[in-house]
């Protein structure tokens, strides 16, 4: 294992992505540090830059960003105490930010933080997705729509682990219960392995129903001329979705981390997609679940969860860079917190 574009090992690249961070911070002598989803940094490479703002830059600010769900209780427990996060984070962290709500997903409950983190741990809301660029007619008129056809959009992301499912809905098409007013449309994703690819598409040229693409370039706008979509349900597609309240059905993965099942289940529970393990799934399971969802494609789902993260994320930079500039040494900034549920 090296890195990519340098002949370095795996230790050399480590110690050169420590320094490269700490002598960045010592340079730009940032307001704000921000840092995603691992408190030290993915091998620990950025801890060296929180010890040197702890003694050196006092009045500097970091604050952590995760996303909802990281994986199951037990292992998210399991790998804080193994890596020190706990105690990185406490010692370092003025600010934590999660990308989700309580409701769906109480992390600092699920994952036993501290009193001490708890308390300077904020929900932001999810982070909602702009509309796309062309209009449902333009989207309809490309696909070569009919005027009585409803569209399914079936995705996986990058594809690299979707195979099955897009295998199973090309299959689904072919059941008798699935809905003879859809059609289909296939983003098969890039890194979908090139064989595998090639008999998608082989087999969904041989079905009049059926548009396949590798890539998709706006996906808002062909979720939002969908009746239904089909995803595996990432952070990113689930929250496509969830701003334009569209009917999904979501397949998640369960390796390498069970992050996306944990969010499917817990966002089905509460109404707002259908899920299908992978385990359960069949050609004719998702043909039936799919006519089951097209034909509430007139209602969107009841609940609404907020999705005004992005906007909450940089209000919570500003207020900390503002923290930062009035930062004085010799008083102790008292913040007014509140602990998280």
């Amino acid at each position: 294992m090296s890195a990519r574009y340098l002949d370095l090992s795996v230790e050399r690249t480590l110690a050169l992505r420590k320094s490269i961070i700490r002598d960045t911070a010592a340079a730009f002598e940032p307001d704000v540090l921000l840092v995603d989803k691992t408190p030290g940094g993915l091998c620990g490479e950025l801890e060296p830059t929180l010890d040197y703002l702890r003694k050196h830059l006092p009045s500097t600010r970091t604050v952590l960003l995760l996303r909802d769900i990281l994986d199951t209780a037990i292992v998210t427990r399991e790998m804080w105490a193994r890596n020190r996060y706990h105690e990185i984070l406490e010692q370092n962290y003025d600010r934590v930010l999660i990308a989700g709500l309580a409701e769906v997903f109480n992390a600092p409950v699920e994952y036993n933080f501290s009193p001490v983190a708890r308390r300077i741990t904020r929900f932001t809301g999810y982070i909602g997705r702009q509309k796309g660029t062309r209009s449902v007619a333009e989207v309809r008129q490309q696909l070569g729509a009919d005027v009585g056809d409803q569209i399914i959009t079936v995705t996986t992301g990058g594809g690299e682990d979707g195979y099955a499912i897009l295998d199973n809905a090309l299959k689904a098409a072919q059941e008798p219960t699935w809905p003879k007013s859809a059609l289909m449309v296939m983003v098969t994703g890039p890194d979908l392995d090139p064989a595998r690819k090639a008999s998608l598409f082989a087999a969904a040229k041989r079905m009049p129903r059926v548009r396949i693409m590798e890539f998709c370039d706006d996906m808002m706008s062909l979720f939002a001329a969908s009746q239904v979509v089909i995803t595996m349900g990432g952070y990113n597609s689930t929250c496509e979705v969830l701003s334009l309240r569209k009917r999904a059905i979501v397949i998640p993965r369960t390796v390498p981390v069970e992050e996306q099942s944990i969010r499917a289940e817990r966002m089905a529970r509460m109404g707002l997609l259908r899920m299908i393990p992978q385990r359960d799934l069949t050609p004719a399971r998702l043909a039936a679940d799919t006519a089951l969802e097209l034909a509430k494609s007139h209602n969107e789902p009841e609940a609404v969860l907020a999705m005004n993260g992005l906007s909450s994320i940089a209000a919570e930079l500003l207020q900390q860079a503002e923290l930062a500039r009035a930062f004085d040494p010799d008083q102790v900034v008292d913040e007014d917190v509140l602990e998280v549920a």
